[in-house]
C-alpha cells in the first residue's frame, strides 16, 4: 500500500508475487518503507530508504478496519467488505503510524484505490533504465522519454501521466476510451482552448492537504 501526502492518492497493489511486489516498491521509490517485523528477512526493501519495522500486532485486521472506516466516507466503507484483507492490515497499519509517529492527520484521505499488479503491463527498474524512461543513462532527468511527451499543464496532470507511465493498463476498453477521447479533442480542434483553462487550474490536490 502507498500513500502520497501531497495528493493524497491512496494505492493498494494486490500480488501473490514477492518479486514483483519489491519491483514495485523500487518503482515507487518510497522516503518511508513500513514492514511487518514477521517478514523482515524475507523481503529486501530499497537500499537507504527509511525503514521502519512494526509489530505484527500492528497489523490487526479488526483495528485495521476500524482505522479505515474512521477515514473514509458511507460509500467507500461499504468497499472495504470487497478488499483483500493483506491490503486492508497494511492500509491500516501505514495510516496508524503516520498518525502515532509523525502526528500527521492525513483527514484527506478519503478512499483507497485498488489494483491488480495482473492488470498492467510490468516495467521493472531496470528495463525502466535501459529504456530511459525517466532519465537519460547518465542521470540526467531532461533527456528521458518523460520530459520529452510530457506536455501538461497542471501539477496533478503531471502525477498522472506518471502513474499511467509506471502502470501501463492492459484493459482494452480504458485503452480504447483514451484514444477516443484525444481523437475527439483533435477533430475539433479543442487543444488550444482546453490547454488555456488548464493553465488556469492550481494544484487543487496539495492545497487540500496544506489545508487538512
Amino acid at each position: 500500500v502507498t500513500l502520497n501526502f501531497t495528493s493524497g492518492q491512496f494505492i493498494g497493489l494486490e500480488t501473490n508475487d514477492t518479486y514483483k511486489m519489491i519491483n514495485e516498491a523500487k518503482k515507487i521509490n518510497p522516503s518511508i518503507t513500513i514492514i511487518n517485523m514477521k517478514f523482515e528477512h524475507e523481503i529486501k526493501i530499497i537500499n537507504g530508504n527509511f525503514i521502519k519495522k512494526e509489530e505484527e500486532s500492528r497489523f490487526n485486521y479488526e483495528k485495521c478496519v476500524k482505522t479505515l472506516n474512521k477515514y473514509f466516507d458511507k460509500y467507500n466503507k461499504y468497499i472495504i467488505k470487497n478488499i483483500p484483507k493483506c491490503i486492508i492490515k497494511a492500509a491500516g497499519a501505514l495510516l496508524n503510524n503516520i498518525k502515532s509517529e509523525y502526528l500527521y492527520n492525513s483527514t484527506h484521505v478519503r478512499k483507497i484505490k485498488i489494483k491488480k499488479i495482473e492488470d498492467y503491463i510490468l516495467i521493472d527498474e531496470d528495463t525502466m533504465k535501459n529504456l530511459e524512461i525517466f532519465s537519460s543513462y547518465d542521470g540526467k532527468k531532461e533527456n528521458g522519454l518523460i520530459n520529452i511527451i510530457n506536455y501538461t499543464k497542471t501539477s496533478m496532470g503531471n502525477r498522472l501521466l506518471l502513474e499511467w507511465i509506471k502502470y501501463q493498463n492492459k484493459n482494452i476498453k480504458i485503452i480504447k476510451n483514451r484514444i477516443d477521447i484525444v481523437k475527439t479533442i483533435i477533430e475539433e480542434k479543442k487543444s488550444k482552448i482546453i490547454s488555456s483553462y488548464l493553465c488556469q487550474i492550481f494544484d487543487i490536490e496539495k492545497i487540500i492537504t496544506k489545508i487538512n
